[in-house]
């Protein structure tokens, strides 16, 4: 493990990052929650798959503000009729359920996985003693530095006073509420506003942040937000890369002489990129491709991204050693790329939605040009596809039963292309757009 500051040494090996792997199944099983005891081991040892600094990174990357969960709810059981409830939630898609088995292994067992949503799952730790002996000393050994940490001392709070049994009083109940109404989205249920009219919100803790203190904890800080972005030229005739991660408006750097903050010390800390902001948001973005080989890759190779993103890694990196060598500069090298380009982020998914119609899900269907080299859309909703663009069902079925064209120019069929050149997949109100002007198009042609 690198001290604070310690500057990374560039690795040897090949830049292609170790892809974890994901059960083919839409959602595994709960697992029973074990005995903080089984967390004995020493962390630093090397016994975990995961270093710690890549779990607190992990969380710290996380855009849902609510990892630290305080509810509270009517309750017949405690004599206040009200209950608080405390849990640690790490909520994410459930293609990610190698990692979550990875992180609920490293804390040795503790919490559950269980299904959170139609396409989400979450890690959930409840148990007030898990809580004590695991979650908070690993946090407190390797703390947060976003904005998150505020809402994990307020979560401290309400935990200590779980443990003192205030939260069996209305007073404590009423403390905890307070808490409460500072942590995350700040917004309570309506029933809790009328059930508690005299709540005041804590001062919010205020927070400073330090350097990246742990090169593992920026890998999974990307690992849980950052994008591997390759841009394809409009006429073809070339391809560029990005790096991009991004966080919401208030982890954004302060201005002249003001201490730095998240995205400031990612400029120090990896020597490159650049801070663009949004209302709402801030990107850290390297775009230039001598930072990206020298800088990024190398650095992502030595301290690995885990989960699905680490195959979008490594087809990024190897499509880099094909911009490096001036490939993407005729036509060969690039059709080499946006293959590559086409097993990454969207194009991955839908590769994944037709492996799913093979398991008996839902089959999925796409709309092409003519020769099938560009995608403009894919799903599985015909009713809603055929309702919102105007094409009659009987009409769509005979298309992608026949994959005869529609309005002379579009193929609708059931089958992956494998001469797709372009991943445009656009919404449906863009596809609207788009073949409304070739309806009108269309009709003078027939007239």
């Amino acid at each position: 493990m690198l001290a604070d500051n310690t500057k990374f040494q560039l690795p040897s090996n090949n830049l292609a990052s170790s892809y974890v792997g994901q059960g083919k199944k839409k959602f595994l099983r709960t697992y029973v929650t074990k005995s903080s005891a089984s967390y004995s081991r020493d962390k630093e040892s090397g016994s975990s798959t995961l270093n710690p600094w890549f779990i607190t990174g992990y969380i710290d990357g996380l855009r849902s503000t609510g990892c630290f969960s305080v509810r509270v709810r009517k309750s017949s059981h405690h004599s206040t009729g009200w209950r608080a409830d405390t849990d640690l939630v790490i909520g994410v898609h459930q293609k990610e359920i190698a990692l979550l088995k990875l992180i609920k292994a490293y804390f040795g067992g503790i919490g559950f996985i269980g299904k959170a949503g139609k396409d989400s799952i979450s890690y959930t730790v409840s148990s007030l003693v898990d809580l004590t002996k695991v979650i908070i000393p690993h946090l407190d050994k390797y703390p947060l530095i976003t904005n998150k940490k505020a809402d994990y001392e307020l979560f401290k709070r309400v935990v200590e006073k779980k443990i003192s049994k205030e939260h069996l009083s209305y007073k404590g109940v009423q403390e905890i509420l307070n808490i409460r109404a500072s942590m995350n989205t700040k917004v309570l249920a309506n029933e809790l506003i009328v059930a508690f009219p005299n709540t005041m919100p804590v001062v919010r803790p205020s927070h400073t942040y330090l350097s990246i203190p742990n090169p593992h904890w920026l890998a999974g800080f990307s690992s849980a937000e950052c994008c591997f972005y390759v841009y394809i030229k409009s006429s073809l005739t070339g391809a560029s890369l990005e790096f991009r991660l991004t966080q919401h408006i208030r982890d954004e750097g302060g201005g002249r002489g003001a201490a730095p903050t998240l995205m400031n010390s990612l400029i120090s800390f990896l020597g490159c990129g650049r801070i663009v902001k949004y209302p709402f948001f801030v990107n850290f973005v390297v775009s230039v491709h001598s930072d990206i080989i020298k800088k990024i890759i190398p650095f992502f190779a030595k301290y690995q991204i885990k989960g699905i993103k680490a195959l979008d890694f490594s087809y990024w990196s190897k499509i880099s050693e094909l911009i490096t060598k001036k490939e993407h500069l005729n036509p060969e090298g690039l059709t080499s790329i946006l293959k590559l380009k086409s097993s990454m982020n969207r194009g991955r998914l839908i590769e994944e939605s037709s492996e799913r119609s093979l398991a008996g899900e839902a089959a999925p269907f796409f709309m092409y040009n003519r020769d099938k080299t560009v995608l403009y859309f894919s799903g599985k909703n015909v009713k809603e596809f055929s309702k919102y663009l105007k094409i009659h069902k009987s009409t769509l079925f005979k298309h992608l039963d026949k994959d005869t064209f529609y309005l002379g120019k579009y193929v609708f069929t059931k089958k992956l292309s494998e001469n797709v050149l372009k991943w445009k997949n656009l919404s449906l109100s863009e596809l609207n757009l788009m073949l409304t002007k070739d309806r009108e198009k269309f009709s003078r042609k027939k007239s």
